[in-house]
């Protein structure tokens, strides 16, 4: 019996069809990583109402956004800053919070 090449189950691979689909899927795979660099992730809508002041922590916003707490004056202070790809909001529990429990004057630098 003959062997015959085109009956064969496995064919040659053209090598630049296969560098070709690699490239493209190479090209798909960056594409893909950009876009998701480029997207922010938002703050939680339960985050923010821990931007406003109340009755145990007083919220100024400007250039800065400092959580003071108001029963007792803060002898310390914490810079917090945000990390990369967050919104800056999405920190506000955790300021508010720490500033309730007299852990000090929060700051932190919004990158806006």
């Amino acid at each position: 019996m003959k062997h015959n090449k085109k009956s064969s189950r496995w064919k040659q691979v053209n090598p630049i069809r296969a560098l070709i689909g690699y490239a493209i899927g190479m090209l798909m795979v960056l594409a893909g990583i950009y876009i998701a660099t480029l997207t922010p992730v938002g703050p939680l809508p339960e985050a923010l109402p821990f931007l406003e002041s109340n009755d145990r922590v007083q919220v100024t916003q400007g250039r800065y956004i400092f959580f003071i707490p108001t029963r007792e004056s803060a002898h310390t202070g914490f810079i917090l800053y945000p990390g990369g790809r967050v919104d800056y909001r999405s920190y506000a529990p955790l300021a508010a919070r720490l500033a309730e429990k007299k852990a000090g004057r929060w700051l932190w630098s919004p990158c806006r």
